[in-house]
């Protein structure tokens, strides 16, 4: 009779070990997927910010050092383009017509940022704002104007995403290739 009971005991706790094992892995496995989830919203949308500073700058000829600058200019701001009509045969004579044309910087990125009033938050943190700065850095006696656009609170905690730098003239993400 206590044999069974013992049996019967040591089947329940090992059940119960089985389920709190697959339980953990699950749980790690579920946390990474919403990681890489809320990772990809966030790199869209440094992504994002990095095309608006760039159209900023094309207008402005600055990085903006923070978004209430950036997010008005995009609004209001225009990009000069160069179109050319015609084209350059050697030993002929040419005409060629170069016609400089402004268009909005808002039509400019219709393709490239979804929403511009959206664009300081951090996607899935209830309106938190990225930390944006601007400045120049001077490398081999050159001044090069540079940004960093950074979460300032990760929800991956081992590894803040950030996209530019105030101290090296880099541009790129620091996140590995998304699959």
């Amino acid at each position: 009779m206590t044999n069974n009971i013992l049996k019967f005991v040591l089947a329940a706790a090992c059940i119960l070990v089985g389920y709190l094992c697959y339980n953990t892995i699950a749980t790690t496995l579920r946390h990474e997927a919403q990681v890489k989830y809320v990772e990809t919203d966030i790199i869209k949308r440094l992504t994002e910010i990095k095309e608006a500073e760039f159209a900023y700058k094309d207008a402005y000829g600055s990085f903006a050092k923070n978004f209430d600058s950036l997010i008005y200019g995009l609004k209001h701001g225009k990009i000069a383009e160069v179109k050319q009509v015609g084209e350059f045969v050697e030993g002929t004579e040419n005409n060629i017509q170069i016609d400089t044309l402004y268009v909005s910087i808002t039509e400019k990125l219709k393709d490239k940022v979804s929403n511009f009033d959206s664009l300081r938050y951090v996607p899935h943190s209830n309106k938190v704002e990225f930390a944006l700065d601007a400045g120049k850095i001077n490398r081999n006696g050159v001044e090069i104007q540079v940004f960093e656009a950074k979460d300032p609170k990760p929800y991956n905690t081992k590894k803040a995403l950030r996209i530019g730098s105030m101290v090296d003239a880099v541009f790129t993400g620091n996140w590995e290739k998304q699959e």
